[in-house]
């Protein structure tokens, strides 16, 4: 959009899930799907956009190509911290990171949810969240069970982001909740561990607050995003094809008894 040049062979598209550095075929698979993006978003996505734009009445006739308006563009913000992108990509100045404007320290939790964590004891909590873009219920039967089950056998509490009121099998060291303050949750020293889909702003967060993760990607960035986190020591990445009881289990365990992990970010909030 400014004249930055991108280097797909150097650094994958983000929609793949490839580390880096990478094979010379995912280089060039890489590089290829660049060259379609653009090709796509240039002859369909764009006209097809600026068309049912303007069939509902929400653009001018004469309003310049969505192509047009991105070549004119002066200032990009990019919601992302330079500083632990990996591979670095260099950026011209037209472009800022803006990633983490929203961190904030965590702030008391509701005393609904703070006699909950406090009856949890020294064995603490564990949050799981697949974020806002994926609708928990919706998941395979198969999926959520091997989820209850593990969760039920943990002497942790967990805490876990539902879209309903209720499940028929909820144990008792489970509690649902459909919308939670995240950074408030992260940010209490009392939790064990994050269990996310490794969206970008719970990814930052959880740098942030300085929680072990476990990553469970669902589609996107999500897969790189999670890549990044095991890379750097701050925890592990566990595929939904990969799920069944012993795998989950023994992946928090790992994640729960490695000081490595647990002793990785306690000074990592505050350089952000």
């Amino acid at each position: 959009i400014t004249g930055n040049t991108r280097f797909p062979s150097y650094d994958a598209n983000i929609m793949m899930d490839f580390k880096h550095p990478m094979t010379f075929m995912e280089r060039t698979i890489s590089t290829l799907s660049d060259i379609a993006w653009d090709a796509m978003f240039y002859y369909y996505i764009s006209p097809a956009t600026e068309s049912e734009c303007r069939r509902r009445g929400l653009c001018p006739d004469d309003m310049p190509s969505l192509w047009e308006i991105g070549s004119n563009t002066s200032l990009v913000l990019i919601n992302s911290i330079q500083a632990v992108d990996y591979p670095a990509r260099p950026v011209v100045p037209a472009v800022v990171h803006c990633g983490g404007i929203h961190l904030r320290p965590a702030q008391p939790l509701s005393q609904d949810l703070e006699d909950w964590v406090q009856d949890a004891g020294d064995a603490g909590f564990i949050f799981f969240s697949l974020g806002s873009a994926v609708t928990p219920s919706s998941m395979p039967e198969e999926y959520r069970t091997i989820l209850v089950q593990v969760f039920a056998s943990l002497k942790q509490r967990v805490l876990w982001k539902w879209d309903k009121d209720t499940m028929d099998d909820l144990p008792p060291n489970v509690r649902l909740g459909k919308w939670l303050p995240q950074q408030d949750i992260l940010g209490d020293p009392r939790l064990r561990l994050f269990i996310t889909h490794g969206g970008l702003l719970s990814t930052l967060e959880s740098m942030y607050h300085g929680v072990a993760v476990l990553g469970m990607p669902v589609f996107a960035d999500q897969h790189s995003n999670m890549n990044m986190v095991q890379r750097n020591g701050w925890g592990k990445v566990l595929l939904w094809e990969q799920l069944s009881f012993d795998n989950l289990k023994n992946m928090i365990n790992i994640i729960l008894n490695d000081e490595r992990i647990q002793q990785r970010w306690p000074s990592t909030g505050p350089s952000m």
